[in-house]
């Protein structure tokens, strides 16, 4: 049988640990010496390894001052250990009495954020599947127990090639989010796609923008920003952007100051979620990232009942896809109960084009305005469709 050295030690034991064991499924020293004989492997005898186990759980739950850490925060975890270093710890608990019962690994990520991880990355539209079912594995073998259910992995997903090389992507990124942080502006040239399939500049020159959020929706990213010239908030692919600097001040002691987030019309103040509901949630209030300003719209939608008045079957899929839960029912037609009014927040530009992708569905009541650009649009339609 081999004897581990100290560094093979600390590395296969918190292997073990960490494959092994979880807050439900904790182990005794007996077992882990039995684990490792039957590697061929010499830990220890009991005192060794139970000094080894206390100094380790020292070394990853204390700071540097030997004060605790939070809880939640520890990675060696047993019940004696928690009854030394809880609010009221047990004073009578010294070094050589803590008893290791109970003894588990406690992950730097649970179970729920696995979980989150896996799904946001089997997810992903813009990941080759290899290059995802290979994060997958890494995440599931290096920061989960064998308890852990893993996901299922024949899952078929659709997957969109990169529309724009990635480290170009990644530039602009990083050059975008450090003018956001800084409050500065920025300077790029806007492209489009030509039929061979290239990116083109939109006009000969650079444009200036005041950035101030980077968001990702649909597999793509997209700034939200403004500028002098229009005064509202608009939005930009980021993809198509190039030439991405932060030009500077005329003094060149640094970059030239954004435009204020209160002065630009139609531009949400905060992102965080705990700030008021529409504003947290821009994209469902802004269809297929549209960037005026959002406003309530009143839609007739179809949705057939019985004779007792009860639907039928659930038709508000397509209205949930689109803006999930921020629409709210006002009540049933009263000239025809096989529909439903109901009422959204979205940009009117956004609305239109859902209006006419979901036609057969949705009619658009109000605002009038709203209706209208509708209508100007089905006029067009069968003017094009006529010929």
């Amino acid at each position: 049988m081999r004897k581990l050295n100290q560094t093979e030690r600390v590395i296969k034991f918190l292997e073990f640990l960490k494959k092994n064991t979880d807050s439900e499924h904790t182990i005794k020293l007996e077992h882990i010496h039995k684990a490792f004989a039957d590697q061929k492997l010499y830990i220890g005898n009991s005192k060794t390894l139970h000094d080894f186990i206390v100094d380790l759980a020292d070394a990853l739950n204390l700071d540097e001052n030997e004060n605790a850490l939070p809880i939640d925060e520890w990675r060696i975890v047993f019940d004696d250990y928690v009854n030394a270093y809880s609010d009221e710890p047990d004073k009578d608990l010294g070094k050589d009495y803590l008893h290791i019962k109970n003894l588990y690994y406690n992950p730097e990520f649970s179970y729920d954020d696995i979980d989150a991880m896996v799904e946001a990355i089997r997810f992903s539209r813009t990941m080759e599947p290899d290059r995802a079912n290979k994060l997958i594995d890494i995440l599931e073998n290096n920061f989960a127990s064998k308890y852990y259910k893993q996901s299922p992995r024949h899952i078929c997903k659709v997957y969109e090639a990169p529309v724009c090389e990635s480290e170009t992507l990644k530039e602009n990124l990083s050059i975008i989010q450090e003018a956001i942080d800084d409050n500065v502006q920025i300077e790029y040239r806007f492209n489009g796609y030509n039929r061979d399939k290239k990116l083109a500049p939109i006009g000969d020159y650079k444009r200036k923008a005041s950035p101030y959020y980077l968001i990702s929706d649909n597999g793509k990213y997209y700034l939200i920003a403004a500028n002098e010239r229009h005064g509202s908030a608009y939005i930009i692919r980021v993809d198509l952007m190039s030439e991405v600097t932060i030009p500077r001040s005329k003094d060149g002691k640094g970059g030239i100051k954004r435009i204020p987030k209160k002065t630009v019309k139609g531009l949400p103040q905060y992102w965080q979620s705990d700030y008021p509901y529409w504003e947290s949630d821009y994209p469902l209030t802004h269809y297929q990232m549209s960037y005026d300003a959002p406003e309530y719209i009143d839609l007739r939608i179809h949705n057939p009942k019985d004779e007792d008045g009860k639907s039928i079957d659930p038709e508000y899929t397509f209205l949930h896809d689109a803006f999930g839960g921020n629409f709210f029912f006002t009540g049933t037609d009263k000239k025809d109960q096989n529909y439903d009014i109901v009422q959204v927040k979205c940009s009117p530009f956004g609305m239109v084009n859902f209006a006419l992708q979901y036609s057969s569905k949705v009619e658009v009541l109000r605002p009038a305005h709203v209706r209208e650009k509708v209508k100007e649009r089905v006029a067009e339609l069968k003017k094009k469709y006529s010929k």
